[in-house]
């Protein structure tokens, strides 16, 4: 009985494409993001603060104080750095996670990645950049907490969303070696 055996052969080009990474990541992150923006527009209500705080208060970072008394202008533009700054990260944990991560382990490796997030936001970022933010955040950390621990619950959908967006599955190659054997 003749025994073959095939070898294919891998080029550069089976490697994931850096598309595919930025697209998931970004979709990725924007999930987290939304997902905290809701979070935060409940416990805004919860807490008495009005809706629209935590986007008031990322939008102090060009605005200052008045940000927090200001109109829907600084609203939208905290959403939208909001969301921004979501599919960055996204972007970044993407090129983290392999396409083949089971989802139970993107979850707790997306929820870790967000906790490192949250420590280097809250605690040397957000005072430098917004200290408006900064002294009021600082009241609500547990509600900063949690709102992370959700962005890394989005951010575990990156390696469903790589498979989503990667290419078409490669055709059949070439064999670049055949041994064939008699027993």
């Amino acid at each position: 009985m003749a025994e073959v055996t095939l070898k294919n052969r891998f080029e550069a080009t089976d490697e994931p494409v850096t598309g595919e990474v930025v697209k998931a990541g970004a979709v990725a992150g924007v999930i987290g993001g939304l997902v905290m923006a809701v979070y935060a527009i409940v416990a805004g209500l919860v807490l008495q603060q009005g809706p629209f705080v935590i986007p008031q208060l990322i939008g102090a970072a060009f605005r200052g104080p008045e940000a927090l008394v200001s109109g829907f202008g600084t609203v939208a533009w905290g959403v939208v750095l909001h969301l921004l700054v979501s599919a960055a990260f996204g972007v970044l944990f993407a090129t983290l996670v392999r396409r083949d991560t089971p989802r139970p382990v993107a979850m707790l490796a997306g929820v870790a990645f967000a906790l490192g997030l949250f420590v280097l936001m809250m605690f040397v970022v957000v005072p430098v950049v917004n200290p408006v933010m900064a002294n009021r955040a600082s009241m609500m950390i547990g509600t900063m907490l949690v709102m992370h621990v959700l962005f890394g619950f989005g951010l575990g959908f990156a390696p469903d969303l790589r498979r989503v967006f990667s290419r078409p599955a490669p055709v059949q190659r070439t064999p670049t070696r055949i041994t064939i054997s008699a027993r």
